[in-house]
Formats: C-alpha cells, sequence, structure tokens
C-alpha cells in the first residue's frame, strides 16, 4: 500500500483524493466491483490516519464515511499543492 497516502502524484489527483473529496462533500460508501476490486483498503487507511469516521445512516445500521477536520485540512493542502505545480 505504498503511497496510499498520496492526494496528488505527477500533478494529477489520486484515488485517495476522491475519496476524500467525497467524504468531505457529504460523505462516500465503500464501493465494490466486479473483479473483486473495492476501495476499502483506502478508506481504512484514512481512517487510522484520523482524515475520515464512520456515522451511522439510520436504525438499521450502514456506514457513511465522512472527512474530519484534519481531513479538511489535508485536502486543502492537496489542492494548494496542485495549483502550485
Amino acid at each position: 500500500m505504498a503511497g496510499s497516502y498520496n492526494l496528488i502524484w505527477g500533478g494529477k489527483r489520486t484515488e485517495t483524493y476522491h475519496v476524500l473529496h467525497a467524504s468531505a462533500r457529504g460523505g462516500t460508501k465503500v464501493t465494490r466491483r466486479a473483479g473483486g476490486w473495492s476501495d476499502f483498503h483506502i478508506i481504512e487507511a484514512l481512517m487510522r490516519r484520523g482524515w475520515i469516521e464512520p456515522r451511522p445512516t439510520g436504525p438499521r445500521g450502514g456506514r457513511v464515511y465522512h472527512a474530519t477536520r484534519k481531513g479538511h485540512y489535508h485536502l486543502r493542502r492537496a489542492a494548494a499543492q496542485r495549483e502550485a505545480a
């Protein structure tokens, strides 16, 4: 999972950036696609860093992940880094 915390790589946004951006704009859910691909490892890494947190969606369960203050800070920093490049 090397480079999973890089929000900007080579002047382009990474998948981690997109997950953090979606969580800052109203929440994101784990995406599962055909072939076994999932972005849960990205969400899990961002949770370990304290950049996003899970919140229940209702009384029957379910999770939506929202950005924390720390996540918003790193998102703004990445946007500034991208504009400077």
